[in-house]
């Protein structure tokens, strides 16, 4: 595992690493709704290194690929046990497991573990939890980990741009959530001070409710 400390492991050799712990091939081969696991994966961490690459980022860009790269590995248990309610907690179990086999500090997987562990913001920008839940739930994960609260939530909206991201056409999945960001020439348009990718009116209105509480 430790072609996670190499910056240029590719997304694929990221993949095979995983993939080659007891099990975790079969997780990986899933399909998903609309994808076979794998493919999913791929697409994110090809977002992020073509947007984020360059970036300063809140963790270690090493870690971030890591994050990424488990990110939905509990999704197939929960399909197989009637519904995806669950997958974050048997996402955070399955990192939980790997601790001996990753280069990395506990402190650094707890920090894995806090932004996987539940959907706060997603649920935010879909209408389904208010700004106070949301808020509120965030500062709880916020507290599992060594990380700044302003850090940590820049860590969980890179996270979760870079997961919506895969699904549009630009980033090589099914058109789905263009919808969600600005596009010029083709690309996503990354907003070079706040170090994230340009939301589009509807939803950076509703992203800088949230934004001003951890200012």
């Amino acid at each position: 595992m430790d072609v996670f400390r190499d910056p240029g492991a590719t997304p694929q050799a990221l993949l095979a690493a995983v993939k080659a712990l007891p099990g975790m091939a079969s997780v990986y081969e899933t399909q998903v709704r609309h994808y076979v696991l794998e493919e999913h994966t791929r697409l994110v961490l090809g977002q992020f290194d073509w947007y984020f690459g360059n970036l300063d980022l809140p963790m270690p860009r090493e870690l971030f690929r890591f994050l990424l790269t488990v990110h939905d590995i509990g999704k197939p248990q929960a399909q197989k046990e009637g519904g995806l309610r669950n997958q974050h907690r048997y996402t955070a179990r399955m990192i939980n497991e790997m601790r001996g086999e990753i280069p990395f500090s506990n402190p650094d997987i707890d920090c894995c573990l806090a932004i996987v562990g539940g959907d706060p913001l997603g649920q935010y920008m879909q209408g389904k939890a208010g700004l106070v839940e949301t808020t509120e739930s965030i500062m709880r994960a916020a507290g599992m980990t060594v990380v700044s609260i302003q850090g940590f939530f820049k860590a969980l909206t890179i996270y979760y741009q870079c997961d919506v991201a895969a699904y549009t056409k630009d980033a090589g999945g099914l058109p789905f959530l263009e919808k969600v960001f600005v596009y010029r020439h083709g690309s996503k348009v990354v907003d070079e001070k706040r170090g994230i990718l340009m939301f589009s009116r509807t939803f950076e209105d509703n992203f800088k409710q949230l934004e001003k509480a951890f200012a």
